[in-house]
């Protein structure tokens, strides 16, 4: 019966000692993320994607954002 409720809402299920579980249904994405997580060839991708130095840098996008916040303020940093 927990299926069959599971396939429209997740369901909580608690076990004698009290602890809690939530049963719901696994999609085709659930499934796949799953199988990714246990991939060590994917997880080497994602290290190796990790260590590439990014386009911006973050010090940078903060100083435009605060720069579009406070458009008077100082702009020496303009001709990026």
């Amino acid at each position: 019966m927990a299926f069959r409720l599971a396939a429209d809402d997740p369901v909580r299920i608690r076990s004698q000692s009290g602890e809690a579980f939530i049963l719901e249904f696994a999609d085709a994405s659930d499934r796949e993320v799953a199988e990714l997580s246990r991939s060590g060839r994917f997880i080497s991708f994602l290290a190796g994607r990790a260590r590439e130095p990014g386009r911006t840098r973050l010090e940078d996008i903060e100083r435009k954002v605060a720069q579009a916040e406070h458009p008077t303020s100082d702009r020496s940093g303009a001709g990026d």
